[in-house]
């Protein structure tokens, strides 16, 4: 779906700094990272080109990559 797509590149590029997109596509690990690190501004960067990345990739791309549980 391109919604789940969409979604996750907006609050990568917004809410990135937090690791909000990590939680959305389900890396758990990779969110409790971005929260200890968020003071360097290290996620800020790698959160924006995330959810760029996030917005150029093909639906059928993306969720490969990412399955929706269910």
């Amino acid at each position: 779906m391109a919604n789940r797509r969409i979604i996750a590149g907006v609050s990568g590029i917004l809410l990135g700094s937090v690791g909000l997109h990590k939680i959305y596509t389900r890396q758990y690990k990779m969110f409790i990272l971005y929260l200890i690190f968020f003071w360097t501004f290290i996620p800020t960067v790698v959160g924006f080109v995330e959810g760029v990345r996030y917005l150029f990739m093909t639906n059928e791309a993306f969720d490969k990559k990412y399955p929706k549980q269910q």
